[in-house]
């Protein structure tokens, strides 16, 4: 086997490495924000690697090039991980999450006949429709005053419909509305704080933590009514994440 000239494979190791360290630079800059497990694991491959460069030089020209291939591709992969986590999630995941939510307390409410909207297992809890109601009517009082945008309708705690019509109605006009003012929710606005006694552990929540109650709040109730509905020996709709 012929080897190429050991001058022509150290000028392209050089220049291997010259753009080796400026893919580092890049990467060392992007990791001293983001000091997660997978974007450190890539870093310490990222760091081996390196070193193995500026070794390379009796191997041939094409095994340089394959070495930072490797290299592009981790940082690619680093970028990638470190962009996902960031944070928990972002609104757009989080509106799909709402419509999910959407689709899902439907179906809990669907499978329950109209007969049975009146049925509860026990006299201190609520309806099966009350329930419904209460899931339909948090959501849009409390973005509502979040928010200060018109609601689809006023909810007023006892004195609502709670036959399965109404019922439904109400929740399909409530998501739709929380999907719908969600996205343009303004940063003053998720700092703004209120002050609610009944809410325990976190009487004065701010904006953020209140939205986040509510999709909480949802599920809540929701899986209450699919014990109702067990206990009335129908399956409830498989769970949707």
């Amino acid at each position: 086997m012929v080897l190429p000239d050991r001058r022509c494979i150290w000028s392209h190791c050089i220049f291997t490495n010259h753009l080796t360290c400026i893919v580092f630079q890049a990467s060392a800059s992007n990791t001293a924000k983001n000091h997660d497990r997978a974007g450190n694991s890539s870093y310490c491959w990222f760091m081996a690697l390196f070193a193995l460069a500026g070794k390379i030089e009796e191997f041939n020209v094409s095994y340089c090039f394959r070495i930072l291939a490797v290299l592009l591709t981790l940082v690619s992969c680093a970028a990638a991980q470190t962009a996902k986590v960031d944070s928990v999630m972002d609104m757009t995941e989080f509106v799909q999450d709402w419509k999910i939510s959407k689709q899902f307390t439907l179906e809990v409410a669907n499978a329950m006949p109209a007969e049975l909207y009146g049925f509860k297992p026990n006299p201190e809890e609520m309806t099966f429709g009350e329930q419904m109601v209460h899931i339909a009517g948090a959501n849009a009082f409390r973005f509502h005053e979040i928010t200060g945008t018109q609601p689809p309708f006023t909810f007023d705690p006892g004195k609502m419909p709670t036959d399965k019509e109404s019922a439904v109605k109400m929740l399909e006009q409530s998501f739709d509305y929380v999907i719908r003012v969600l996205p343009g929710i303004t940063p003053e606005q998720l700092r703004r704080t209120w002050h609610i006694p009944s809410w325990k552990g976190r009487n004065d929540p701010d904006g953020r933590a209140m939205i986040v109650n509510m999709f909480v709040h949802t599920a809540h109730h929701r899986a209450q009514c699919e014990v109702y509905l067990r206990a009335k020996g129908i399956k409830p709709p498989d769970y949707t994440f």
